[in-house]
Order: C-alpha cells, then structure tokens, then sequence
C-alpha cells in the first residue's frame, strides 16, 4: 500500500537549488519598477479567511551546522523576498550534542543576529510550538 503525503526521499541540496534558481529567475521587484495602472487595480480587497494561516517551518534538527545553516540562510531569503512577516526555525534542544552543549540553538541566534537586514526581531517559541527547541522569527519588509 503506497503512503500519502511528503516523499523523504527527495534531496535536500537539490530542494535548495531550486529555491536559489527560483529566486534567481523571479527577483524582487524594484522600487522603480512603475505601480500598477488605477484601471487595473481591484476595487474590493478579496475577503479574508477566517482559518489562520499556518506559519512557514524550517526543520534543521539533526543537521550538521554547514547544512543547518546553508538552509536556513535560503529559508529565510526566500520568506523576506515574499515578505512574509513571521516564520519558525526548528533547530532542536541539543539534547545530543555532547558536552558542547546545543550549538544549533546558538548558531541560529547568533545568524539572526549578523543579519538585521531580513530579521526584525526573535523568540522562543511557546511550548506547544517547540518551545526551547524552536524559534520565532519575525522578517522585516522587502
């Protein structure tokens, strides 16, 4: 019997490669770039939704730090660039990171840190979403 849902069998530095070709491909638009035309504009915003819209997940638990932050330097791209305002990065408790200690928790705050341009601010995640495990991240504006 066939499984449903994601493959685990794709590869995650091809997966990469595609969000940098896509990104590549399809730049942010500049702010030369001329509006659009009155005629052309919608008169009524679409109706909203009343479901929340899950928030974009980054998985780097059991990753080494190169990969780890390879991925998260493409993740958090391509979020800034579509101007998504808050994503979580899931980088594990470090419970078997040895006597270091965790360094994938520190790795991505210290990222955040060197790159105010995208991150506007972070957090813990609440318990029920990761909690010392995961962070929250809010992205600035394009």
């Amino acid at each position: 019997m066939a499984k449903r849902g994601k493959t685990h069998d794709q590869d995650p530095d091809r997966v990469h490669r595609e969000i940098l070709d896509y990104l590549d491909e399809h730049p942010p638009p500049s702010e030369k770039t001329p509006s659009t035309p009155p005629a052309a504009r919608p008169k009524k915003p679409a109706p909203r939704s009343k479901k929340p819209v899950p928030r974009p997940e980054l998985m780097l638990r059991r990753l080494r730090y190169d990969d780890a932050l390879g991925r998260l330097e493409t993740f958090l791209r391509f979020h800034f660039e579509a101007g998504t305002p808050e994503v979580r990065v899931v980088h594990g408790k470090g419970l078997r990171s040895g006597d270091e200690g965790p360094v994938l928790r520190d790795a991505v705050r210290d990222y955040c840190d060197r790159h105010p341009r995208w991150v506007r601010s972070y957090r813990e995640a609440p318990p029920k979403e990761g909690g010392q495990g995961a962070l929250i991240i809010r992205l600035r504006s394009p």
